[in-house]
């Protein structure tokens, strides 16, 4: 520790978090068995949900919780403040605003944000939550924060979870029923984009909307 928290392994800090061990394997041991559980990939690590943590030998609730708890505080450090700065300029610049929120999820999410006039950035709320194959989306929830935000222009955004990019024949569906009830109120659908393996899909690149 006499050259910083810096120079750590991802072995060592893991240990720290987890603070102590078993009779039969102390932290640094129980570390090196989640590292090679992943082959050292703290983005799939981080993916793992709270029963994937607990079926490692030594990995108790309060631990698995623990582990959990620093995963999320990386994800929201590394997302956008939602304030007036940020402004979606392009399929990237919204891609760079929710990477951070849902490029290591197991389960599928459905994020909006919501953006003034100019295009920049009111807020950014999560509406639901899914399993691996799909997430409910229910409009009128949507529509209702947009006006009471005076919301002039929607992106819309979620994952999935296998990795493909393309939409599907909901994902499709359910953007085109969400731009007609934004366009009866006149807001615009800038974009919806899907997530997956570090990658994304624009609808409005690809001419979708």
């Amino acid at each position: 520790m006499t050259r910083g928290i810096r120079h750590l392994s991802d072995a060592d800090l893991i240990a720290l978090i987890i603070g102590s061990g078993r009779k039969e394997k102390n932290a640094f041991e129980l570390s090196h068995d989640l590292i090679k559980q992943v082959d050292g990939d703290l983005e799939e690590l981080g993916s793992w949900e709270y029963e994937d943590y607990c079926n490692i030998y030594g990995i108790g609730k309060a631990k698995a919780t623990q582990l959990m708890s620093v995963f999320e505080l990386g994800r929201r450090k590394g997302s956008d403040h939602a304030n007036e700065s940020v402004q979606i300029l392009d399929s990237y610049s919204a891609y760079r605003l929710i990477k951070p929120k849902l490029q290591d999820l197991k389960r599928e999410e459905f994020w909006v944000a919501f953006c003034n006039n100019a295009n920049k950035l009111i807020r950014i709320e999560r509406f639901s939550t899914g399993g691996l194959g799909g997430t409910v989306v229910d409009i009128r929830l949507i529509l209702r924060k947009a006006l009471g935000l005076w919301s002039s222009a929607l992106v819309l955004f979620h994952n999935h979870p296998s990795g493909n990019l393309m939409p599907s024949k909901e994902d499709k569906q359910i953007t085109v029923k969400i731009k007609k009830a934004l366009s009866s109120m006149e807001i615009r659908l800038l974009d919806h984009l899907i997530l997956g393996n570090n990658a994304y899909y624009s609808f409005a690149d690809e001419a979708m909307l």
